[in-house]
């Protein structure tokens, strides 16, 4: 597992961490919100084993990547794409955890034949739409549903979140916890998932909220693509039991890319991906033809 930085044509810097098996099928993860690349050292091991080459990048204004003032969703394809090629990567899949999910569809969308599969787990779809946060937690509900109406208290919320994760880790993880479904609890208890994703979430306030701030604008906007763009085979999971994100947005996903499947797991939440991320990786890898 290695970190490593690219410098960007518009002169920023991109930071990502490389995971997995070197040799195996290169999947770019979309991290969640808050998030960072450091989600892929959670999975390390599992990506090793599914024989997947796993890299994150840090969005612009997470963790250690330059910000991008004004940035749409659309720009992030142009940023994996020169993440790819400094890593000598022609053809890879993309996977998308939590809000990280509109960043692979995006991907999958404008980057075409370049991406061989997707996979989409615990993710929204649009929310700019009314009723498009009806279902998640209070907190997402400020954040997203404010982020369309009062961008003001989206931003409150987001100061004080950032405040919170200057404890350890593991405070962070029980913190995180709170008010999640018992499936996603007993995850975050584990030591070797809730530690390390609480020093990914840390991460991502590095810089401070601004950048977060900004994308949680940015994600309750129209998408500037269409989901019938996308040719790619991708696989749309969801836990039952998600609290953070309602179930239902994986059906109606699903139903508007041409070649998607769901996979609905029982007793599951949000952080499906965590406690999952051996099978699902194996099951994009399977859908690349690798």
């Amino acid at each position: 597992m290695t970190s490593g930085t690219v410098e960007l044509a518009d002169g920023r810097t991109l930071a990502y961490e490389d995971a997995g098996d070197p040799a195996g099928l290169p999947v770019i993860l979309a991290h969640g919100f808050p998030g960072s690349r450091l989600e892929a050292r959670v999975v390390d091991a599992a990506a090793a084993g599914a024989g997947v080459r796993l890299v994150c990048p840090d969005r612009p204004g997470f963790g250690r990547s330059d910000p991008r003032p004004g940035r749409q969703l659309s720009d992030w394809p142009a940023d994996v794409a020169a993440l790819a090629d400094h890593l000598g990567l022609g053809s890879l899949a993309v996977v998308g955890f939590s809000a990280g999910g509109p960043f692979a569809l995006a991907c999958a969308a404008l980057l075409h034949e370049r991406v061989s599969a997707c996979g989409i787990v615990s993710s929204p779809g649009p929310l700019d739409r009314p009723g498009s946060t009806v279902g998640m937690t209070a907190l997402n509900r400020i954040i997203f549903g404010a982020g369309r109406r009062a961008p003001v208290v989206a931003g409150l919320a987001l100061r004080l979140i950032a405040r919170s994760t200057r404890a350890e880790p593991s405070a962070v993880a029980r913190r995180m916890a709170q008010g999640m479904a018992a499936p996603d609890q007993r995850v975050l208890a584990m030591p070797a998932i809730g530690e390390p994703y609480g020093a990914a979430v840390r991460e991502a306030f590095r810089q401070g909220p601004a950048g977060l701030i900004l994308e949680a604008a940015l994600l309750v906007r129209p998408w500037p693509f269409r989901l019938d763009q996308i040719s790619t085979p991708t696989i749309v999971w969801h836990g039952a039991d998600d609290r953070n994100v309602p179930a239902t947005w994986a059906a109606d996903l699903a139903a508007r890319i041409p070649l998607a499947e769901v996979r609905r797991m029982d007793g599951a939440g949000h952080l499906l991906f965590l406690e999952r991320a051996g099978s699902i990786l194996g099951a994009v890898r399977a859908i690349a033809g690798a």
